[in-house]
């Protein structure tokens, strides 16, 4: 006598499936992750000059960011931006 199947085992004996299906998964997690960094970018375009001034941005920042590509990385654009800005900025501190 055989014992019977269980879920498992036909999880195990489908690999293929279960890849999909955790593939899938990632893919919305990741869609749904760029469409919040979106949202967020939209919410900094609402702020005064001054107010992304004191995170480190412009703007123009924000602008470029927002009409970037939807596959592009926007948190990693401003990012390098403020970087970008406040290194410049502690350059000119420490010339003479």
């Amino acid at each position: 006598m055989s014992a019977p199947r269980s879920a498992l085992d036909l999880a195990a004996s489908k690999p293929g499936l279960a890849l999909r299906a955790i593939e899938f998964a990632g893919a919305v997690t990741n869609l749904v992750r760029r469409l919040r960094n979106r949202n967020a970018m939209l919410a900094l375009a609402d702020l005064s000059e001054s107010q992304l001034l004191d995170i480190g941005l412009t703007r123009e920042d924000v602008h470029s960011a927002v009409t970037s590509s939807f596959f592009a990385n926007t948190g990693s654009h401003l990012t390098r931006a403020a970087r970008l800005r406040a290194n410049a900025y502690y350059q000119g501190l420490r010339q003479p």
